[in-house]
């Protein structure tokens, strides 16, 4: 006979849901700045290649505004 405290059976459960929402937040802020990047980096090209270096600027700009704020949102407590 063991000595100790014996945890419920079905604690595993609450376990699970809260693991299984931090996996969900952890995707979901990694896959919006996967996003924010491919379309930043198809818009700057695209610009690039059409000679306008004012558009890229405002790409850039555009894209890192995009960037913080998601960062911000994010990682408030």
């Amino acid at each position: 006979m063991s000595v100790g405290r014996v945890s419920p059976p079905y604690m595993w459960i609450f376990s699970a849901r809260t693991d299984y929402l931090r996996l969900t937040i952890s995707t979901l802020h990694f896959t919006i700045s996967y996003a924010i990047g491919a379309a930043a980096s198809t818009r700057v090209s695209n610009e690039l290649g059409a000679g306008n270096p004012e558009a890229v600027r405002v790409a850039i700009y555009a894209s890192m505004f995009l960037a913080i704020t998601e960062e911000s949102i994010m990682t408030q407590n």
